[in-house]
This record gives C-alpha cells, sequence and structure tokens, in this order.
C-alpha cells in the first residue's frame, strides 16, 4: 500500500465501547498499557513505511467506560511516550436513531454544545502541539435516518458542526460513509447510487477555502441567534469573506409563504457584493438541493450552470434553510 495516501491509522475502534469484548477491569490505564506496546510493535514490523499514528478515537465524551479520555491518557504520559501518535482522534455522534428530530440540527445553540461536550479533549490536546480530530462523526449514530440525515436540514447542520469545531480547535472532521442504507453518506455507490444533500455541504467548505492561502475562521457571536449564524472568514489576517446561515426550519408542507431573514453585511465588506447560496424545497428535502444553482446527479457529474448573484445595498436576504459564502463583488 502507498504509504504517502495514508494520512494515519486508528488502531483500535472506540476501545471504551469494547464491553464484554474486554474484562471488566479493563480502563484507561490498560489501554494505555496496550497502546505502549502494540503501536512500537507494529512501527518496527515495517520501519521504512513511517506509518504515522491518531489515537485514541475513544467514542465520547466519557461514554461506556467512564475515564476514557484524551485528557486522562495526557496524565499517564501515554502519548508524550509515543511519538508515532501524530494526531489526537475523538469519535462522536450527537444523536441516536431513537431520540432525534430534524429540528434538534438546525439549533445552533445546540451545535454549540455539542461541540462544547469536547472542550476538556481539545484543551488535553493542544499543550501537546499535536492536532485533534474528530475522526468519526455524523449527524445520526448506526448509519444515520432516513428523513433526517439525508437532507438540506443535515447538510447545513454540517457546516454549522465543522465550522464551530474549526473556531473551537477541531483541525479535521470526517464525516462517516458507507454503503447501503448509510443516510449520512455524502452519497451511496448502491444498486440506486444517488448523492445525498450533505455531498453539497462539502461542495460549499471546499469552495469556500480554495482561493485562500491560509484560511482562518472566527466566529461572530455577538450576531448571532438560535437559527441566524455568521462566520467571519479571514486569509491570514484579512477579513475575505461571511458565511451566513438562516437555521430556520421550514416544512414546505403549509399555505404559508417561506420565511426570509435579511443579513446587513455591508459595514463589514461593503455594499457591492456577490454570493453563491446553497438552498433546496425546504429543511427536509432529500433531493433537488442546489449549490451555486448545480447540482450533481447519479453518475457524479455536475449538472447545472454556476450562479452567482450580486447586491448592491449590502444586505444578503436568506430564505428558511439556506447558507451562503458572501463576499466583495
Amino acid at each position: 500500500m502507498n504509504q504517502s495516501l495514508i494520512l494515519a491509522y486508528e488502531l483500535g475502534n472506540e476501545a471504551n465501547l469494547y464491553g464484554s469484548y474486554r474484562p471488566s477491569s479493563y480502563d484507561v490505564q490498560a489501554y494505555a498499557r496496550d497502546m505502549r506496546e502494540w503501536i512500537p510493535s507494529l512501527r518496527r514490523q515495517k520501519p521504512s513505511a513511517n506509518a504515522k499514528f491518531q489515537s485514541p478515537s475513544f467514542a465520547g465524551p466519557d461514554l461506556a467506560t467512564k475515564g476514557m479520555s484524551i485528557a486522562r491518557l495526557v496524565e499517564l504520559g501515554m502519548p508524550q511516550a509515543l511519538p508515532e501518535i501524530e494526531y489526537f482522534s475523538l469519535h462522536g455522534y450527537p444523536y441516536d436513531i431513537c431520540t432525534l428530530d430534524l429540528r434538534n440540527f438546525l439549533s445552533h445553540t445546540k451545535t454549540r454544545n455539542i461541540i462544547g461536550r469536547y472542550r476538556s479533549e481539545i484543551a488535553a490536546a493542544k499543550p501537546l502541539g499535536k492536532k485533534i480530530h474528530m475522526g468519526e462523526t455524523g449527524s445520526v449514530a448506526c448509519h444515520g435516518k432516513d428523513g433526517v440525515s439525508n437532507t438540506l436540514g443535515a447538510a447545513l447542520w454540517e457546516l454549522d458542526y465543522a465550522l464551530i469545531g474549526t473556531v473551537s480547535g477541531i483541525n479535521r472532521f470526517f464525516f462517516h460513509m458507507g454503503q447501503g442504507d448509510y443516510y449520512y453518506s455524502m452519497w451511496e455507490p448502491s444498486r440506486s447510487p444517488h448523492i445525498n444533500p450533505t455531498y453539497y455541504a462539502m461542495l460549499f467548505i471546499a469552495d469556500l477555502v480554495a482561493d485562500l492561502d491560509s484560511p482562518r475562521v472566527a466566529p461572530m457571536t455577538d450576531l448571532d441567534t438560535d437559527t441566524a449564524v455568521h462566520y467571519a472568514i479571514y486569509d491570514d489576517n484579512q477579513l475575505q469573506k461571511l458565511v451566513l446561515l438562516n437555521l430556520e426550519y421550514f416544512s414546505g408542507t403549509s399555505q404559508s409563504a417561506r420565511p426570509s431573514r435579511a443579513y446587513d453585511s455591508a459595514r463589514l465588506l461593503g455594499t457591492r457584493l456577490k454570493l453563491r447560496r446553497l438552498t433546496g424545497a425546504n429543511s427536509a428535502a432529500t433531493t433537488g438541493v442546489t449549490w451555486a444553482a448545480q447540482s450533481v446527479d447519479a453518475n457524479g457529474f455536475v449538472t447545472g450552470t454556476v450562479k452567482t448573484e450580486f447586491v448592491d445595498n449590502g444586505v444578503v436576504s436568506l430564505l428558511a434553510s439556506e447558507a451562503v459564502i458572501v463576499e466583495r463583488a
């Protein structure tokens, strides 16, 4: 295997959930002893590969076996003793298939609180100079929920979740993928291949940073509400773009008009602005979602023509359950 294509290996998956697969006495100290033995042993099998690892990949925070955490491993000195560990890794899903509602994902407050659960883990990792990854994540544990994880609302949640996480100190997010009723997958190469709305969240982020050499995300909490969300995007120290989200839920089943919200961006970027829009028919849309008026078909081809919108007064309007990237025209 070409090692240049591999960022890092995870040795073991969610050891705090092993349960009966380990003795009842198996705890964070036992895990640390295993890693001190196994990781160097694996490296010795093929030193030329210079394999890197990310650890500990606990599901969390603090699930099942209590005390299994990055913070505790740092106290025990495990990562300090293993230079092969290049990255710290967390695994996390905010909801399970038994307790969810799409509206939970369209709450900036709830999403901020989800990331806040990892505050102590992030704080423990940073003094060691190691990057921290959300090594496995998604909207709903156990492969997602139809009508929730594969919706426009879930795509908007992934944007908010990743941007809050970035601001909080998480360096990378790895969203879980699979085949066969993996509703949170960005695409499924199944017998009926298709793109899910969460794929457009990835296109959104790719476009956001593609032309920036040193992108940096900053929150704008003084402007935020539970459903109106703002992020400032810098290149080094120069403000270049805004990300605006309208997380208001819209079912599309009522006769009332779809609500909209105006975001005055003139003070930050001036009055002449251009923007690209992530949108769909309603919050629960599983098809018909577009990014900059383009979509991706079942064969993976982009269809439609890129649409860039312009405003002359610095005010950007978003319908309920939309997101935009705004920059100077």
